[in-house]
């Protein structure tokens, strides 16, 4: 019975970094083909609109829990560290979500102000920076599967909690940050000491 478990075990942590997987790349071949659209509209003299994706032939499509992006982002995000290593984040004031300490070094690594982009939210961070970074905070290495499993489970625990999972936005060109608006709530307290 423990070997059926410990199978099963594995082919579930299969299944779910496939699934993360799976899902960035949807992300890019939607953004492509939005990409391509918008380019097409320019050659025809379309005026431009935003694509809204593609819709399953003879499915109504069912509405989304919580909007794929969030572009405007969350206006304070605070994470107080444990003495194992865990934190608990407090996103906009509501009550603290408890995350492991791999999940919560690579969250207040996401949620750095810093990084790539100039928009009003913090900058995105690529795969490899995020890699370094979590070596910096862990001592320990992380594959990329690795890093996108992380990703996978504070998208996870975001969403068990009633947060949006896509608050963990993800460009294919820049990489990945945390939707948090910039010089807001992105220190955190172990940062202070």
């Amino acid at each position: 019975m423990a070997v059926r478990l410990s199978v099963l075990g594995r082919k579930l942590a299969r299944a779910q970094t496939l699934s993360s997987r799976l899902e960035e790349l949807l992300d890019d071949v939607a953004r492509d083909l939005a990409d391509l659209c918008e380019s097409l509209r320019r050659l025809s003299g379309s005026p431009p609109r935003q694509w809204q994706g593609p819709i399953p032939l003879g499915a109504p499509r069912r509405a989304r829990r919580f909007p794929r992006e969030s572009p405007q982002g969350v206006s304070s995000m605070i994470l107080v560290p444990h003495d194992d290593g865990s934190a608990e984040a407090h996103i906009d004031g509501r009550p603290g979500i408890r995350l492991p300490p791999f999940v919560a070094a690579l969250l207040a690594i996401l949620k750095s102000d810093g990084g790539l982009g100039k928009d009003q939210l913090v900058g995105w961070k690529s795969l490899a920076h995020l890699q370094t970074a979590l070596m910096e905070h862990t001592k320990q290495h992380h594959s990329r599967a690795a890093v996108k499993e992380l990703i996978y489970r504070l998208r996870s625990l975001l969403e068990r909690h009633g947060e949006n999972p896509f608050l963990v936005q993800h460009n294919r060109r820049l990489g990945y940050r945390f939707a948090l608006r910039c010089g807001s709530g992105a220190v955190t307290d172990r940062d202070n000491q």
